[in-house]
């Protein structure tokens, strides 16, 4: 077997002994590499995990973890047929089928919906899933310092572009303050105080990791992110996330079908800004060191052009998030 570029002869090999070959790099996978493999059972992903001096999550050990309980769940997600930690890999089916359309439907948010729910009931042991989501907080406090670390992040990042500077000083950045003062002056904001739990989250949840597969299946992945969180950055995530953003119209029959967690879309309104300003700042996060490090690492490059696009995917978000600020 013949290792192609940006496929380590290494892993090409261990890929080999496990029965497949003729690798082809394929779209997708923002902080990864991703592969498509054949082998006398059929198609499989190869998927080549971020490991960065300045990345501290383990994506491997968290997906890995994960698809550990979906297959026990049954849940629409694709098999993990084999893994390596040592090399940063792992070896998925493949899903034959489509992407999920721009314009997100009822039966796609229900179909998330689901998932949610049968990822989550019974609730998991926590020695099952060792680790919390990516950036999960569970305190308001707690939310607003990791926006201002990001956001003062991001500052510090855009002295090469005047027009980013611009946009972080004028309107993220006093978007970001409103919400703060919203937050605070709001006793429901909180976690504990509603009595709520924490759930199991997928992470980077949503209808952009998803595909449509050729029984007419969704079919969800891409769970590096994963881990326990705050029910509310899961529902809000699914709706802002830039790529497929939701209709709000939809947001009140889908937390409908979350009926085991109490009173979610009354809090889910009221954190959407937040997560709005967080989205933001995540859309902006190519001028920072270590994004862009990620994005060379899976094939992309950062550039003024790629920035304005990213400045105009934000201004939007940051929009849509506004809808619920009194």
């Amino acid at each position: 077997m013949t290792a192609i570029e940006d496929l380590s002869p290494e892993v090409a090999a261990w890929a080999e002994s496990k029965g497949y070959s003729k690798p082809e790099r394929v779209s997708g996978g923002r902080n990864n590499r991703i592969f498509k493999l054949h082998g006398p059972r059929g198609s499989a992903a190869l998927k080549v995990y971020y490991r960065g001096s300045e990345d501290r999550r383990d994506r491997f050990a968290a997906e890995h973890a994960f698809y550990k309980i979906a297959a026990k769940r049954g849940v629409s997600a694709p098999p993990l047929l084999d893994c390596d930690q040592r090399l940063g890999v792992s070896l998925l089916g493949w899903i034959e089928g489509t992407p999920i359309g721009k314009t997100i439907n009822e039966g796609e948010i229900g179909a998330a919906a689901r998932f949610l729910v049968e990822i989550n009931e019974p609730a998991a042991p926590d020695a099952e899933i060792p680790f919390e989501a990516s950036e999960a907080c569970f305190s308001t406090a707690d939310h607003l310092d990791l926006l201002q670390r990001r956001i003062s992040k991001l500052s510090d990042a855009t002295s090469e572009t005047s027009a980013l500077a611009d946009f972080v000083r004028s309107s993220l950045s006093r978007f970001a303050e409103r919400v703060r003062r919203a937050l605070q002056a709001d006793d429901r904001s909180e976690f504990h105080s509603t009595g709520w739990r924490r759930v199991l989250s997928p992470g980077d949840f949503g209808l952009h990791n998803a595909m449509r597969d050729k029984n007419g299946r969704i079919v969800f992945f891409d769970f590096e992110y994963s881990g326990w969180d705050d029910p509310v950055k899961t529902v809000a995530d699914v709706f802002l996330q830039p790529e497929k953003p939701v209709d709000w119209k939809l947001l009140p029959g889908f937390c409908a079908q979350l009926h085991a967690w109490p009173d979610l879309e009354e809090r889910v309104r009221l954190w959407l800004p937040f997560f709005a300003a967080k989205w933001a700042v995540i859309l902006l996060g190519p001028a920072a060191k270590d994004a862009a490090e990620r994005r060379r690492f899976a094939g992309e490059e950062t550039d003024d052009a790629m920035i304005e696009r990213q400045i105009g995917k934000a201004r939007i978000v940051i929009e849509r998030g506004n809808e619920f600020l009194g």
